[in-house]
């Protein structure tokens, strides 16, 4: 075909509305033009109008001929509202796959869902999914469709031997690991020992396809949380947790690399929060692969001038501890200094003086300097500082001061809010260290297990606990007590200094070990009017919690009122926050009938509760 013969061709398609006008255009042959007409028709409605209407006249043959023409989404759009069509395409479904460059997930699942008959013949979408399943591979270019397609494999047994067999092919490819990692673990497909044999096996493979793509590709969030997942997968698969071989490989890939890497997190962190500067949280968990040989630790020592120049004021406190074993001559400054950058927000003196009298406290009371501190946590309404064995917490604003005592909460030393001279208002928290990394080598079912046990057993006394995460979570490295020694001074807050509701049910002490909340801005008494965070789980639970009740209730025989038990049913299906809230409300009405009855029976001299 000329050239110019080709641009005429092409702007009659382009031109085209409607089917009859690519049929009677004088410049167009629907015949000998097929695969150009098919592959430059914009409107993906005309386009299956087009291929219908070839094969309703008999051109099928020309339709097989050119089914590669179009990638494969874009058979499946027409394959999936045409059983005809379909009949072509399953037929012809590996012809179909050459020219695909970018297999969708929802191709896939859409495919895994369907089949046609042709006589006596069955063919199955999962079955043909399943035997392609390499050429697949090659064409699944994105996190999302590669765990389609091993989930469509892990469906069957045939599959399920691939997954086995084949894992590595099946498993690498040109795109973010950390979200594939997150869910084979989670969907229970593949195990942290096969992961990290895969490790073992190429330590540097999925840093360097996740690092050596175009600039404006990079991603820093993502690289950055698959040398945690890496790490964690390590120290949790006991098999090759001491193989200092793998350790030694990655220190080696991120030293040589040091300095295009730290500009490339540098720059992509300016574009995702519009701040300047090296964020030092991501930098800190570069370092956490310094191994014996220091490799790490003498790139930072090289580059000090360069980040601590480029970094925040607000984190100078992460900037000391970050060089605080590395040997540079660090900028000499007081309590003071530290503590006003840090909380730059807050203005009033009297506020600014107070927060660094109670640091100066802390550090005292331990032996400790300045470099032993470090930004612990950024929570919605507060930054939170690692002091020894504090935490040290301060925020500008709360969800809800006052919340409900309960043991599953950690007992604080100081929570309370404080006022300036000037109005300005901070709440200030000190508790004891937690254990935050205490879900690591448990699998996704396990974590949720342990925060439901948390969450249920909080509703069973009256609370609402809606921001439940695993990072608001901590186990307790000492028993859980308000009584605290500083500088030789023995403190006992009472439950109304730290924000605790009084409450008649008696205090247990949970001992070391245990799991409490450490993030206290979402806990609420049950009848009160409450919100939630959009990362919670709390609306799941909750779902889980009112079936459970109606499931133990049903076993004791109580009876639930008819519109209840509607409500319950429904929770099967999708339901709304209004649903759930009724529901909840329901249940906690019967269980607060139900604790007074108990009361009163034992207890038949009170007439009411001691608070």
């Amino acid at each position: 075909m000329l050239l110019d013969d080709y641009w005429d061709k092409l702007n009659a398609v382009l031109n085209c509305k409607t089917i009859e006008d690519i049929f009677t255009n004088p410049k167009l042959d629907p015949i000998k033009d097929y695969n150009m007409i098919v592959t430059s028709i914009i409107v993906e409605e005309l386009r299956a109008e087009f291929v219908l209407e070839m094969i309703k006249q008999g051109k099928t043959n020309i339709v097989i001929e050119n089914i590669c023409a179009i990638d494969i989404n874009q058979n499946w759009k027409i394959a999936k509202d045409s059983l005809e069509f379909r009949q072509i395409f399953f037929e012809n479904f590996e012809k179909a796959l050459e020219n695909s460059n970018d297999i969708y997930d929802y191709t896939l699942s859409g495919l895994e869902q369907v089949s046609v008959t042709n006589g006596e013949n069955t063919i199955d979408g999962k079955a043909l999914i399943s035997d392609n399943w390499k050429k697949i591979s090659k064409r699944t270019t994105n996190e999302l469709s590669r765990l389609q397609l091993i989930k469509i494999l892990n469906s069957n047994e045939k599959g399920i031997q691939i997954i086995k067999d084949e894992l590595p092919t099946l498993f690498f490819g040109d795109y973010s690991y950390s979200y594939l990692i997150q869910d084979l673990l989670k969907e229970n497909i593949v195990t942290k020992e096969e992961i990290a044999n895969l490790i073992e096996k190429e330590p540097t493979r999925m840093l360097s396809e996740n690092f050596e793509v175009d600039n404006f590709i990079f991603n820093s969030e993502n690289f950055i949380k698959l040398l945690e997942q890496i790490d964690e997968i390590l120290e949790s698969t006991s098999s090759i947790k001491q193989n200092q071989n793998i350790r030694e490989s990655i220190e080696k890939y991120l030293a040589n690399n040091f300095e295009h890497l730290i500009e490339r997190i540098k720059t992509s962190n300016e574009k995702l929060t519009k701040e300047e500067g090296y964020p030092i949280d991501k930098l800190k968990i570069i370092k956490k692969w310094d191994t014996d040989k220091h490799l790490i630790r003498g790139k930072f020592a090289e580059h000090y001038e360069e980040i601590s120049t480029n970094t925040k004021k607000e984190d100078v406190m992460d900037l000391i501890h970050l060089y605080s074993d590395i040997d540079v001559k660090l900028e000499e400054l007081d309590i003071e200094t530290v503590m006003k950058q840090t909380f730059s927000n807050i203005k009033d003196k009297d506020l600014q003086w107070m927060i660094s009298k109670i640091a100066t406290e802390l550090l005292e009371d331990q032996s400790l300097s300045i470099k032993d501190m470090e930004i612990y946590g950024r929570g919605n309404y507060s930054k939170s500082i690692k002091a020894g064995e504090y935490i040290f917490k301060i925020g500008n604003d709360r969800s809800v001061y006052e919340i409900p005592y309960d043991e599953r909460i950690i007992y604080p030393l100081i929570r309370r809010k404080m006022k300036g001279e000037q109005g300005e208002e901070i709440y200030l928290e000190v508790q004891n260290l937690v254990d935050k990394e205490w879900y690591k080598g448990m699998s996704e079912e396990e974590i949720e297990e342990e925060l439901y046990k948390i969450y249920a057993e909080m509703r069973e006394r009256g609370h609402r606990w809606t921001d439940v995460r695993k990072d608001n979570v901590g186990r307790l490295k000492k028993p859980n007590l308000g009584n605290f020694e500083i500088n030789g001074d023995k403190i006992i807050p009472s439950d109304t200094s730290v924000g605790f509701i009084n409450e008649e049910n008696k205090k247990k002490v949970l001992p070391a070990g245990e799991l409490v909340i450490i993030d206290t801005d979402f806990v609420y008494q049950s009848d009160k009017a409450y919100s939630g965070s959009i990362a919670s789980q709390h609306k799941k639970f909750e779902e889980r919690y009112i079936r459970e009740c109606a499931e133990r209730d049903a076993k004791r025989k109580i009876e639930y009122p008819p519109m209840l038990v509607f409500s319950i049913e429904l929770t099967k299906e999708k339901v709304s926050n209004k649903d759930i809230q009724e529901m909840s409300q329901s249940v906690m009405n019967r269980q607060k009938s139900e604790n007074a009855k108990t009361y009163a029976e034992n207890n038949p001299d009170h007439k009411e509760v001691e608070i």
